[in-house]
């Protein structure tokens, strides 16, 4: 796909659409990861997408949230809960809070996806009290949101 030229801050945007082999299983996840290549007055480039999950079914299906895992799903308070995404954008920004019963609490901490758009990171759940808490992961540039659920005992 080309694009013609693009003014200082106008963007461009495309919709890729995937067939399958009609022999896949439905539920089968096929990871896909765009690469792409631009040439501009500077000297241009090349990148790569997030990762994008192919998932095989008999219709169109899409999600508002991308994937994130937290390790272990529940624990006592004080415990140690690892957090992990791949489907950021490549050295994104990203911000991250927790949903809790009582509203929303900041992660304070910075945090970036790496050359491979992952995210990485431990937190502790010192201080909650028991319940069930959401961790939410946001892309500043994709604005791809992340969403998962976690237990503390």
């Amino acid at each position: 796909m080309t694009f013609a030229a693009l003014e200082p801050d106008e963007v461009r945007s495309a919709t890729l659409l995937f067939d399958v082999a009609e022999t896949l299983p439905n539920d089968t996840v096929i990871d896909v990861r765009g690469t792409y290549t631009w040439e501009d007055a500077r000297n241009g480039g090349s990148e790569r997408s997030n990762w994008a999950p192919v998932l095989v079914g008999d219709f169109n299906n899409d999600s508002r949230y991308v994937f994130l895992e937290i390790t272990p799903n529940s624990g006592p308070a004080g415990s140690f809960f690892e957090a992990y995404t791949d489907r950021l954008l490549p050295y994104e920004p990203v911000a991250a809070w927790f949903n809790t019963p009582d509203g929303i609490e900041p992660l304070e901490r910075d945090l970036n996806s790496d050359a491979f758009g992952r995210v990485l990171f431990t937190f502790s759940s010192a201080g909650f009290a028991p319940g069930t808490y959401e961790l939410v992961l946001y892309g500043q540039r994709s604005k791809l949101t992340a969403v998962q659920e976690f237990t503390v005992q």
